[in-house]
C-alpha cells in the first residue's frame, strides 16, 4: 500500500508539472522591414513577438551558408545570393513551436 501511494504521488506530481507548461508561440521579426537584402548585409532577426518561450533555436541556411543559434535574437550576414528560409523554434519545457520566413539575398 505504501508503494502504491508513492507511485500515485509521483504520477500526480508529473501531471501537475506538465500541465503548468505554457505552449510557446514562435514569431520572427527583423530590424528592417523587408524580406530582400544585399549580399554582405547584416540582418538582426528577433523573437520579440514570441510568447511563453524559455529557449530559442534559430536555423539560417541553404546553399553553402548555415547557422544554428541558441539565443532570442541573432545577427546574420549573408555572403551568397539566393532565397533563404529562416526558422525559429521556441521551447517551453517539453513543448515547442516553429515559425519560418523566407528572405531573398541579391548581389549589389
Amino acid at each position: 500500500m505504501r508503494g502504491s501511494t508513492l507511485v500515485t504521488l509521483l504520477f500526480t506530481s508529473v501531471v501537475l508539472l506538465c500541465s503548468c507548461q505554457k505552449q510557446p508561440e514562435a514569431c520572427i521579426t527583423t530590424d528592417k522591414r523587408s524580406t530582400t537584402y544585399f549580399v554582405g548585409e547584416t540582418v538582426q532577426f528577433q523573437s520579440n513577438c514570441s510568447q511563453n518561450a524559455e529557449r530559442y533555436r534559430w536555423n539560417i541556411g541553404q546553399y553553402n551558408e548555415s547557422g544554428t543559434f541558441d539565443q532570442s535574437g541573432v545577427k546574420y550576414t549573408f555572403s551568397n545570393s539566393g532565397t533563404y528560409e529562416i526558422k525559429l523554434t521556441t521551447y517551453s519545457g517539453t513543448r515547442s513551436s516553429t515559425a519560418s520566413m523566407f528572405v531573398t539575398v541579391v548581389a549589389d
